[in-house]
């Protein structure tokens, strides 16, 4: 609801974020064209992710033409999409939470410079270690918990 009050104040973050919640159904019953109506209010306004947030809504509906020319605009004002498409899939922001796809598309704006995305990469690499070092970890010490106790059981029979 405290979106909803901003946005009607003409906030263009508010009008954003209300957009989202919309989409998602958190908070207020999903409303796509609702949601299209406060997306479209929140870019006119200059808000940059509201624009984001267009074509990735465009895109998730099939409306492929109108994502091709919100991209163009986004790419004409330096906005990287593959970043904020990594960022979207990671998080499951408008697209299905995708860990993979938000990877590649980290990867592919990491080799255009970007330093976040190399920075983002370099957390999921070090979680994926972390991950399987702490699997690795459980799997010897459950086998050797299981050997100790094998053998535990021989002695005392």
């Amino acid at each position: 609801e405290f979106y909803f009050l901003a946005a009607k104040q003409s906030c263009s973050a508010a009008q954003n974020n209300y957009a989202m919640c919309l989409y998602h159904g958190e908070g207020v019953n999903m409303d796509k064209k609702e949601c299209l109506k406060w997306l479209v209010l929140a870019e006119k306004k200059g808000n940059t992710q509201a624009l984001i947030n267009l074509v990735f809504y465009n895109e998730a509906e099939k409306k492929t033409q109108i994502a091709q020319e919100l991209s163009k605009k986004a790419l004409a004002m330096n906005i990287d999409l593959d970043y904020a498409r990594a960022f979207s899939y990671e998080k499951g922001y408008i697209f299905q939470k995708n860990i993979e796809l938000s990877r590649k598309y980290y990867q592919i704006s990491a080799r255009k410079g970007n330093d976040s995305a190399k920075e983002k990469l370099a957390e999921m690499v070090q979680g994926d270690f972390h991950k399987s070092d702490f699997n690795e970890k459980v799997m010897v010490k459950t086998e050797f918990e299981s050997a100790s106790l094998s053998s535990e059981m021989r002695l005392t029979l």
